[in-house]
Order: C-alpha cells, then structure tokens, then sequence
C-alpha cells in the first residue's frame, strides 16, 4: 500500500523548489513535471529522502526550466480557451463565477462572488470575452495603482521616484521594471493571486529602482519591506498555471 504523499522544498540559493514525494514499489526513482508545473516523484521506501532531495538539487536548473516551459503552455491553453469558456476567472486567490444574462444594455459588473455580463441580442462571444477582460484590467488598474502608493510611501526614504506602472499579460513574469526609465510593469494575471502575492510582486519590483539586480543586497531590502516574500513567492509558483 502506497504512503501518504509528502511534500519536500529544495532551497538552491535565494530560489526554492517544492515537490511532492511518493513511495511506490518501482524499481527506479521517477519523476514527471505535469502540466500546471508540479514536480512529482516516485521512489521506494529503500531510497532516502535526503538521497532525492540531493538529486532533485543536482537538476535543479534543469527542472526549473522545465516547470516555466510547463507553465507557460497552460498558461498559453488558458488563454486560448478564454474567461467566456470556463465561465469562471480566478480573482485574488478565490473564484468569479460567470453568470450571463441577456439586457437592454452590454454591461460587467461584479456582485459577490459572482461577475454578471449582461448583453444585448446578437453580441459576439469575442465582444463579450472583451467587455471581460475590459473589466478586470480596470480593476487592476485600481488595485495595482492603489498597492504601489503604498509601496512608494513606505520606501521613498530609500531615495526612489514614484514609476509609471504599466499592466499587461505575461506569461513568464509577474513584473519587471526599468530603473532608467522609471517604469514598472505588472501582469494582468496577477489579479487571480491573493492580494499578498501582489503585494510582494509590488515591492519586488520597486526594490529594483533602488537595486537593479538579484543581489544579496536587493534581496536583504525585499526582506525589510516584505519579511513573507518567500510565501509569496512559492504561492505563485504553485499556482502559476491557473492563474490567468
């Protein structure tokens, strides 16, 4: 009879790595990278834990290169299927439930857990996914405006000048910024992760107007303004494929 599956995390420098161990009767350790980026691993009772910690370590770059490919194909198939499709979109780490209704008028607005689309007889389903996606950058445009004031009053002793924030979708980062340009750009999917993901993605990137690189020294000031960066961080990476 199969264990309990356990779930491992490989620390590898600032970056970490989590994965799920199961033990099964195989004869060789396996191992498999689904689609929404999980590591999976199979291995008998003989094999040590630390053993496979210690080999997942020796792959590490390999696997992570692996899980953004993973990633950034569902992601892709996400897109491609559309919020109309699914009839439901991830929102601050919970759901939106679709809920159509034909009106007078071509409308989107929230009620709970709920996003009501009404529309007028003969709307298309590419003017609908559109009104959709209208409405959750526009929320994303408040929320994302709103979290970096708060970001810039608690680090402007650091010497920073308030950025021009930009949104778009990604599919391989959650930010970026251009200390040259005062610019800092935030994924749209963003909006499907709890509002401290966003947060830390926030403070990730405005640590970049003070330190343009992934130094001790950045990463010390993420920690100062952020001290659960790293839950963050590991939330998104889990969830990453689901996100839109």
């Amino acid at each position: 009879m199969a264990e309990k599956v356990q779930q491992r995390k490989i620390v590898h420098g600032q970056e970490e790595l989590l994965y799920y161990l199961e033990r099964k009767r195989v004869k060789r350790v396996n191992l498999r990278v689904k689609q929404d980026g999980t590591i999976f691993v199979s291995a008998s009772s003989d094999v040590s834990a630390k053993s496979i910690d210690a080999w997942i370590l020796s792959q590490f770059s390999r696997l992570q290169k692996i899980r953004c490919k993973q990633l950034e194909r569902n992601a892709s198939l996400l897109e491609q299927k559309g919020m109309l499709e699914r009839g439901e979109i991830p929102f601050l780490g919970g759901k939106l439930s679709l809920k159509q209704q034909e009106g007078t008028k071509e409308e989107i607005y929230r009620q709970e857990d709920f996003l009501i689309l009404n529309w007028k007889e003969g709307t298309s389903a590419q003017k609908k996914e559109k009104l959709m996606q209208g409405w959750l950058t526009q929320e994303a445009r408040v929320l994302f405006e709103e979290i970096s004031v708060k970001t810039y009053e608690a680090m402007r002793k650091e010497g920073i000048t308030y950025p021009c924030i930009k949104i778009r979708k990604m599919t391989s980062r959650w930010g970026s910024c251009q200390p040259s340009r005062g610019v800092i750009t935030l994924n749209l999917r963003l909006m499907g992760a709890p509002l401290y993901c966003i947060e830390y993605v926030v403070v990730h990137e405005f640590c970049h107007l003070v330190h343009p690189n992934h130094s001790a020294a950045f990463y010390a000031l993420v920690e100062r303004y952020m001290p659960s960066w790293k839950e963050a961080r590991n939330y998104l990476k889990e969830h990453a494929g689901y996100l839109i």
